[in-house]
């Protein structure tokens, strides 16, 4: 029987630990804590270990149970006290990007870290200190880092798509990289005898010989997309890896899977680790969980005999609100090639309704429609899609656009294209690129131990000259083995000859003369002493003066290495254009870009801009380029009332370059609450006490709230309501009847996850606004999580997840059109632009128009278009889209009152008998251009097109939801600091 998950992180758990004795579990995870668990009951043992600024991406207990390593998105390693939970010590700084995993040696005397910045770096446990210079050779991320048992390798993977290994004491690589995997390597484990080395990444596990590095075996295949984690028995028979939303057992003797893959994770399975005493598999997903997992039944452990299987909060992919045709349609909007970025989507809707969970199926289709177009090029849509998320809640500190800012480049950085596997050259340039900075990094080594001895430090820097000589001879013959310069060999040998005959003439031959005549009389010692101090400063001058010449060659060296190096990266970038995003990527993600905050706003304009004409050159030189990046905000309506602001002015400088679009998810009432403290003496925003009337014509001539969001978000849209789907939800949400006592069982309803890239819609009448029932396309919850082979995972690469989910098979190419007027339709929506009065508002009632129109399906679109003599319905929800835009505060009052009239009337009538002005101009409309052309007039067609329309409001978006408790959730936000 599945057991309980323990639930607790706020998001993804991405890595998890257990203690030598077995009694605890130790889990970090993208809310940046830490969590200790009781492994018997599950209880989270203390509060959360908070310090991370920012996710924590690894956890290792030392092997002598005291201490927990923990490695962090924010560059820095932490130890804790396993016991106390107490910090201890500051944390580890040195490298230059996140700390993607963490190893203890098994004396627990050394740590091992592997970190974006590509280098792996020792650690002393006990003091902290870094041990000598970081260890380089990977190109790209390091993502893993393994410790052989007795302690003399350690063995990493990398996103170059290699496995290296490395002696502990010198810091060298042993041997070649061992290259098989067809994708980034995220996982590796050691056996316990420490003659097998285990990989995952591409969708396979590998086994190699740790000896030879010879692959042992054919990959292990068996999971439908990435293979995120793997780790060993103790008795190093079996092997367990996580991937797909499943965790898989497989035989080592003979590569075999053992049993059905361990399903229950809702996502995919990100870490996983073997009980010290081999009893247990610990697992951390995607889905926040932790789970801990039996081998005996192949499936999680129960520790109590009937649990409640009581359902997590946290937003899934699972579509069981049927919001699957609504996902589509805001998709394809952002996925079009037609759409044309900036753009920004404001989602609407309360607390509760489900706008993560909307927000996730969005990402999920978006993902389906790049699969597809990458295959297909004539698609519609963009083939290469970056997708972001950010939750602003978990950055609501004094320097939000710092978190947003940082957290969007390093999750870009995280995500730049691999290059094909195949390319000969290039493996050929990136081989000679990794030995050029290899030995440029030996060579600034010895440079900067030489100039460290001065020459002209007094006593001591002349003491100091033949040390220094001896540095460069050293260096000098470093410089000769790897057959860069071999005349360098000569330039050594006559430093080390002229030292050494300067010596002994000075100690030796002199000195010896000197002595005898010293020995006839007193006068003889002051002879003795010039003697000697002369041929000393002779040995000295002839040592600097060829210490310097052949430092001089040693610089020389070291510029034309410099040089090779640029040239190599030239000639990697023309064969790979996204080596060069990924420079400057790198370059805007150093952990101090924005630590002084001073020029914040011109720097953050600077970097986006920079990062926008670099992409613009690629799309012209590669149709696959990069074309737009989705950036969804959530949790918005959780922060306080300046950081609502905040993340507003953000939104707004991103929309300044042609490379974003952003989609912020926000409860309407908590945002107008937020502008209301902020800039409520600049705004006329309604009254936040429950209750109280709003009068939006008594405004004194000061600027409406909707004015300021119009500057933000140009479309507006509201998730659907659960309605119908109620009963289904719950059914859904319960345990299944148990089975034989009432002679059947249950089936459970079909979950959907939206997928289709066509989602037909019922139920829309020759008039009536379009309807949407559950999606008509049924895929399993395991097909809802898959991941493309090699790909990244959904939320290991981003901050509340980049949602990469792609059906193992892809389905055929939609047929996708774009979107055309009828002349009749065609002629009447200008007619609407005098009742408009801005540009803005022109531009948005167009795109608002686009959105509608695609919603409604083809089996009712001609019933909605009508015909040139008698008009259609399209033209009651142009003039209701027209009302809300152009005067929303009179159109709520409007809205109200034509759902409330009788519906036999003609509209003419139904809005002169409403009065008002909106309603009046309306009216006045309607019969002007009658004159020329027929306008539909059915009272009840416009009724009913009173909830789709009203969805695209900030004002009236309650009116298709169905809450109209306007007056809960919208007061005052206090703590606003």
């Amino acid at each position: 029987m599945v057991s309980e998950p323990w639930s607790g992180h706020n998001g993804a758990v991405w890595s998890v630990a257990v203690s030598p004795e077995g009694a605890r579990v130790v889990s970090g995870g993208q809310d940046g804590s830490v969590r200790v668990w009781d492994m018997a009951t599950g209880v989270p043992v203390g509060d959360p270990w908070i310090g991370h600024k920012g996710g924590v991406r690894s956890v290792a207990v030392s092997p002598d149970g005291s201490r927990v390593l923990s490695g962090g998105e924010d560059g820095s390693v932490r130890v804790w006290d396993l016991a106390t939970g107490v910090p201890v010590g500051d944390p580890w700084l040195g490298h230059q990007g996140r700390v993607l995993s963490v190893a203890v040696s098994p004396d627990s005397s050394w740590v091992f870290t592997g970190s974006q910045d590509g280098s792996v770096r020792v650690w002393e446990l006990a003091t902290g200190v870094p041990v000598g210079d970081p260890w380089l050779g990977h190109q790209g991320r390091v993502l893993s880092v393994a410790v052989s048992p007795d302690g003399s390798r350690v063995i990493t993977g990398g996103a170059d798509e290699s496995v290296r290994v490395w002696d502990v004491v010198s810091g060298d690589p042993v041997g070649d990289p061992w290259l098989g995997h067809q994708g980034r390597v995220w996982s590796v484990a050691v056996s316990p005898h420490g003659s097998r080395v285990v990989s995952g990444g591409d969708g396979a596990v590998r086994v190699w010989d740790m000896a030879t590095g010879v692959p042992v075996g054919d990959p292990w295949t068996g999971h439908t997309g990435g293979v995120w984690s793997v780790a060993m028995s103790p008795d190093g028979s079996r092997v367990v890896s996580g991937g797909d939303g499943s965790v898989r057992v497989w035989d080592v003797a003979t590569g075999a899977s053992m049993g059905h893959p361990w399903t229950g994770h809702q996502g995919p399975v990100l870490a996983v680790v073997v009980s010290p005493d081999g009893s247990r598999v610990v697992t951390g997903g995607d889905d926040g969980s932790v789970r801990v997992w039996s081998w005996e039944e192949s499936r999680p452990t129960s520790t109590v005999h009937r649990y409640a299987g009581v359902r997590s909060d946290v937003a899934g992919v699972e579509d069981l609100l049927g919001m699957g045709p609504d996902a589509t349609t805001v998709a394809a909007l952002l996925a079009a090639v037609e759409t044309e970025p900036p753009l920004s989507v404001a989602l609407l809707g309360n607390w509760g309704s489900g706008k993560s969970t909307f927000m996730r199926l969005v990402q999920a289709q978006v993902a389906s429609f790049a699969e597809i177009a990458q295959h297909h090029p004539n698609s519609a849509y963009a083939a290469h899609v970056r997708q972001v998320q950010f939750n602003a809640w978990h950055y609501s500190d004094d320097h939000l656009w710092v978190g947003l800012v940082e957290h969007l480049f390093r999750e870009l950085s995280d995500k730049t294209p691999a290059p094909p596997a195949d390319d000969q050259d290039r493996h050929r340039l990136e081989e000679q690129l990794a030995q050029q900075k290899v030995e440029k990094a030996r060579l600034d080594n010895d440079l900067r131990r030489i100039d460290d001895l001065d020459p002209q430090r007094g006593w001591w820097g002349w003491i100091g000259q033949f040390h220094r000589s001896m540095l460069v001879v050293r260096a000098f013959g470093a410089e000769a083995r790897t057959q860069l310069h071999r005349k360098l060999w000569l330039p050594a040998a006559l430093l080390v000859l002229a030292i050494v005959l300067a010596t002994v003439t000075v100690l030796v031959g002199d000195t010896v003369a000197a002595t005898i005549r010293g020995v006839l009389g007193l006068t003889g010692v002051a002879a003795l002493l010039g003697a000697v101090r002369a041929r000393v400063t002779a040995a000295w001058t002839v040592a600097r003066d060829l210490t310097e010449s052949n430092r001089s060659r040693l610089l020389a060296d070291q510029t034309e290495r410099a040089e090779r190096i640029v040239e190599l990266e030239r000639q990697l970038t023309e064969r790979d254009p996204a080596r060069q995003l990924n420079h400057l990527l790198s370059e805007i993600t150093a952990p101090d870009r924005y630590g002084g905050y001073r020029g914040l706003t011109g720097r953050i304009h600077d970097d986006l801009r920079r990062l926008s004409d670099q992409l613009a050159a690629a799309r012209k030189r590669d149709r696959l380029a990069l074309r737009r990046i989705i950036l969804y905000v959530d949790d918005l309506d959780r922060c306080v009332s300046r950081r609502v602001v905040e993340v507003l002015q953000a939104v707004n400088l991103l929309l300044s370059m042609d490379l974003f679009v952003v989609v912020v998810a926000v409860d309407p009432r908590w945002l107008l609450g937020a502008l209301d403290e902020q800039h409520g003496h600049l705004l006329n925003i309604r009254s936040t006490t429950a209750g109280q009337a709003f009068d939006p014509t008594n405004h004194g001539g000061r600027s409406q709230p909707l004015d300021y969001l119009d500057k933000i978000f140009h479309l507006s849209y509201a998730v659907p309501p659960m309605s119908g789907h109620a009963t289904t939800y719950l059914r859904d949400l319960l345990p299944t009847v148990e089975p034989n006592t009432d002679g059947e069982q249950r089936t459970p309803t079909a979950k959907t996850s939206v997928h289709s890239a066509s989602a037909p819609r019922s139920g829309a009448g020759p008039d009536m606004a379009p309807t949407a029932p559950a999606a008509s396309t049924t895929q399993t919850a395991a097909d809802a999580t898959s991941t493309p082979a090699g790909g990244v995972p959904p939320s290991a690469e981003l901050d509340s997840a980049e949602v990469t989910m792609a059906v193992p098979e892809l389905p055929p190419p939609p047929e996708v059109q774009s979107l055309y007027l009828q002349p009749h339709e065609a002629n009447f929506l200008p007619k609407l632009a005098p009742l408009v009065p801005t540009p803005r508002g022109v531009k948005k009632l167009a795109n608002t128009y686009r959105l509608l129109r695609i919603s409604v399906p083809d089996n009712a679109l001609g019933a909605f278009l009508g015909d040139r003599e008698h008009g259609g319905p399209y033209q009651a929800a142009a003039l209701l889209l027209t009302a809300i835009i152009a005067n929303p505060g009179h159109a709520r009052r409007l809205l109200d009152e034509l759902g409330a009239a009788q519906p036999e009337p003609d509209v003419v009538d139904t809005l002169t008998a409403i009065g008002g002005p909106l309603a009046s101009q309306l009216a006045a409309f309607v019969a002007d251009v009658r004159r020329e052309s027929p306008v539909h007039g059915s009272t009840v067609t416009y009724q009913r097109w009173i909830g789709p329309v009203a969805r695209h409001s900030f004002d009236t978006y309650d009116l298709f939801t169905g809450d109209t408790n306007r007056g809960q959730g919208g007061g005052t936000i206090r703590g606003t600091g």
